[in-house]
């Protein structure tokens, strides 16, 4: 009987850190909450920087886990599948993007982060897609 308890007590405790985080808010037009933004002064906007947008398609390969995208290695926000965001940089230099699963028992282990470089020259426009496949995260320019 002891034995048994234990093993529901260690199943229930284990189901518990697999399920997505309870307050996992959405917005109706798809743009990421700011609750979920963790430098919030890159998403207003303002004259003369380049707007850069970043979309997750919901994808059978993407699952419902979250994604935390980064900047030059700072993490930026946390996206959930069919989410977008935009954020405004200033033009004539050069950013890293990456993209990794944020950690949970529900991940599995093959998935890889992905990464791009992107170099603005103009205070023009950025699209760039959040992909997953079977090896992991894949970030490409849109336009």
């Amino acid at each position: 009987m002891k034995t048994t308890i234990t093993a529901c007590l260690i199943t229930l405790a284990l189901a518990a850190c697999a399920v997505t985080p309870p307050g996992e808010e959405r917005t109706a037009d798809g743009n990421v909450p700011t609750t979920r933004i963790y430098i919030k002064e890159m998403a207003i906007q303002r004259a003369g920087l380049a707007e850069v947008q970043f979309s997750r398609p919901e994808k059978f390969y993407s699952g419902e886990w979250p994604v935390e995208l980064a900047i030059n290695d700072v993490a930026l926000a946390k996206l959930l599948p069919g989410e977008k965001l935009s954020i405004w940089l200033q033009p004539g230099a050069s950013y890293t993007f990456s993209a990794k699963p944020q950690q949970s028992l529900r991940i599995p282990t093959y998935m890889q982060n992905g990464d791009i470089t992107v170099d603005l020259t103009n205070a023009g426009g950025y699209r760039i897609s959040i992909d997953a496949d079977e090896k992991g995260y894949v970030l490409h320019r849109a336009n």
